[in-house]
């Protein structure tokens, strides 16, 4: 082979090395828009449970340990958003600017208190034992949360795939499995006013709780 032709060689295998490593470097475009559609639900959870959190925090409930739990979430939900920024930044794709937030209240099985916390009913139609329906619809937020994590990490890509099984995947595992206590703590004590202070203490000091 002349030296031309093995220049030409040596230039063609390059640009084809380059674009195979930039195609399976880059992430594609469909799992793109997976992972901006999960920093948006990433955010919408987070305004979720930071409107939960002040909701209990007023004077109409009282509940501190409600407050500082649902607080906690909320920041913990910013930083799965934030962390989902910085991955697409590593796979050089662009962030985008996040287009606003949608109300979650319609997705909810249990509507009436996200409906009264966001001002859309009035206190008459509130009827409900309120920490409970709280923790059932912190329950069904993250259930939907992990549905659309599973959709991301269905193996076609499989570093994303990797990431998101080890980074969300788990902890979305525990986070439901705690809610669930809680939801069982709760039904059991039916609305007796000393348990849920009781509980709502325990949240407070961030103890595991078993009743």
């Amino acid at each position: 082979m002349g030296k031309p032709k093995f220049i030409l060689f040596s230039l063609f295998f390059a640009t084809c090395f380059y674009s195979f490593t930039l195609a399976s470097y880059n992430l594609d475009t469909p799992l793109s828009n997976m992972v901006r559609d999960q920093i948006k639900l990433e955010m919408q959870a987070s305004l979720f449970y930071q409107t939960y959190g002040h909701y209990f925090e007023s004077s109409d409930q009282a509940l501190h340990g409600f407050a500082k739990y649902f607080t906690d979430q909320s920041l913990e939900e910013k930083k799965h958003a934030d962390k989902l920024m910085t991955y697409l930044n590593q796979r050089n794709v662009q962030v985008k600017t996040l287009s606003e937030v949608p109300e979650f209240c319609p997705k909810l099985k249990f509507k009436k208190l996200c409906n009264f916390i966001t001002g859309n009913k009035t206190k008459s139609d509130l009827n409900i034992d309120i920490p409970l329906t709280a923790v059932q619809n912190a329950i069904d937020l993250e259930e939907k949360v992990f549905d659309e994590l599973e959709k991301i990490a269905d193996g076609s890509d499989a570093q994303l795939s990797h990431f998101i099984e080890h980074e969300y995947l788990d902890e979305q595992i525990e986070s439901i499995k705690e809610l669930k206590d809680y939801e069982t703590q709760l039904t059991k004590i039916n609305g007796s006013y000393i348990g849920v202070l009781l509980l709502d203490r325990w949240l407070m000091e961030g103890k595991q709780n078993k009743l």
